[in-house]
């Protein structure tokens, strides 16, 4: 039997999380801010992260440094960069998804290095996040 994790994104939700079949989190946000959005949410009810499923609509080398810092394990992405999948290996998180490219378009992309370590990054997109209600991403 399938996961509900694994089904098509409901309604216009770009980001849902599943505990077994159960959504606990959706969003329907752009960029990283579901992602910001389920750290908020996991730190204010503290769930078993490794029982969390994720579904998103984009994952690239960003959305999945952010997966992989929030402990989650098993991921579903309709459309998934190389370089984020590399980060999953890495990680030893179980991913699945529709569309495999190089990479996605989006700056983010690009602004992470092999050297950066996890907390580089994350602070980088928190900057990011925090000024891009006016920017490009």
């Amino acid at each position: 039997m399938e996961n509900r994790y694994t089904w098509d994104l409901s309604d216009n939700h770009t980001l849902e999380v599943f505990v077994e079949d159960e959504a606990v989190f959706t969003s329907s946000g752009h960029w990283l801010h579901p992602l910001f959005e389920l750290e908020d949410f996991i730190k204010a009810t503290k769930p078993d992260v490794s029982c969390l499923s994720l579904h998103d609509s984009v994952q690239g080398r960003a959305a999945a440094s952010l997966t992989v810092r929030m402990g989650i394990k098993k991921v579903k992405s309709n459309l998934l960069s190389a370089l984020a999948l590399g980060v999953y290996k890495k990680a030893g998180v179980s991913v699945i998804y529709d569309t495999l490219v190089p990479r996605i378009a989006c700056r983010t992309e690009e602004l992470i290095t092999d050297s950066m370590t996890e907390d580089e990054i994350y602070e980088m997109l928190r900057q990011r996040a925090r000024g891009s209600v006016n920017e490009q991403y």
